[in-house]
């Protein structure tokens, strides 16, 4: 008979089990929650900044009273930024106050001896005043007119480079505006502009005048389409084009054919060759655009003059973008 399998023996008792420690506790609870509740804050603090910048938080009071002060540096540097917040920041630019602030400190500025500082403070501030929006309730919340300060600025007895910001910064405002601004009021203004000895002056007064629709502007556009200079030329008819204009055509073709537009550039800048071809694109580009928003009885008229260049612009190898006008064009 066999013997029986003896039963496995157990503890009389388990083994002691001590409490956790609240030093353990604080290591393994505590510490962490303390570690994560700190990044979080840290998170939320990084987003709350960036967010604060990303929708045009920043406060322009800083930089008008750089402006106000006696030091030239910090002057022209405030003006500079605050053209370029403006111009980006959609609440800054619907300010009533700061368009108010600016336009008088740019009559100010006209006012005083011209001196080097003195006029890159005001070129910037006429850059700042084109990029408010020109909405009725911002102008009639303003105590200054935008447009009166900008002509201010564009007269003959300003510097130069203060009247070319000025011709771009009445070409922002009209780019801007929901409602075409006074062209009888502006247009003469521009149209003298063209006339300049400065060719910066002449080109962005040109592009300028595609924005007003006035017989003067016209025909200054016409002289201005044969000016010396090639980029007063090319602005004209891109101003002519805007504006529906059929004297825009031969240059256009000048622009639109893309052999004999690199072949023009690289001849005026042998040293800067190798920029030709996105100096090219940003050409075209503009003469397309410009077509696009021509009127559409007179674009088709104009596109039909240039079907066979925006043909090929339309293909291979013209840059993806060209090829998207260029297409566009073809289809409306």
């Amino acid at each position: 008979m066999s013997e029986p399998t003896p039963r496995p023996t157990t503890p009389d008792e388990l083994p002691p089990v001590d409490p956790p420690s609240a030093r353990f506790i604080l290591q393994l609870f505590v510490i962490p929650f303390v570690v994560v509740v700190i990044l979080v804050c840290l998170l939320l603090i990084v987003y709350g900044l960036f967010g604060r910048l990303a929708t045009g938080g920043r406060d322009a009071l800083p930089l008008v009273q750089a402006i106000r002060s006696e030091n030239e540096n910090r002057r022209w540097r405030a003006a500079y930024e605050l053209a370029s917040l403006i111009y980006n920041e959609p609440k800054l630019a619907r300010d009533s106050a700061l368009l108010s602030s600016l336009g008088g400190l740019l009559h100010d500025e006209l006012q005083k001896p011209v001196n080097r500082k003195s006029t890159e403070v005001a070129q910037y501030l006429a850059l700042a005043l084109g990029s408010f929006d020109p909405i009725p309730e911002v102008l009639a919340a303003a105590s200054v007119d935008p447009v009166s300060v900008l002509l201010e600025a564009l007269d003959d007895s300003a510097p130069p480079p203060v009247r070319t910001a000025a011709a771009q910064g009445l070409s922002r405002l009209a780019a801007r505006s929901p409602r075409p601004l006074d062209a009888s009021r502006i247009a003469p203004a521009l149209a003298a502009a063209t006339a300049d000895p400065d060719p910066a002056l002449r080109q962005n007064a040109a592009y300028a005048l595609g924005y007003f629709d006035d017989p003067r502007g016209r025909e200054a556009l016409i002289r201005a389409s044969a000016d010396p200079n090639r980029f007063v030329r090319y602005n004209a008819a891109a101003a002519l084009a805007r504006l529906g204009d059929p004297a825009a055509i031969d240059v256009l073709r000048e622009v639109l054919s893309t052999p004999d537009l690199l072949a023009a550039l690289k001849a005026d800048n042998p040293e800067r060759a190798s920029e030709a071809a996105g100096r090219a694109e940003a050409i075209q580009t503009e003469a397309l655009l410009s077509l696009q928003s021509a009127p559409p009885s007179a674009r088709d008229h104009l596109v039909e003059a240039l079907r066979p260049l925006l043909l090929e612009l339309s293909q291979a190898p013209s840059p993806r973008s060209i090829q998207i006008e260029a297409r566009a064009l073809l289809k409306k």
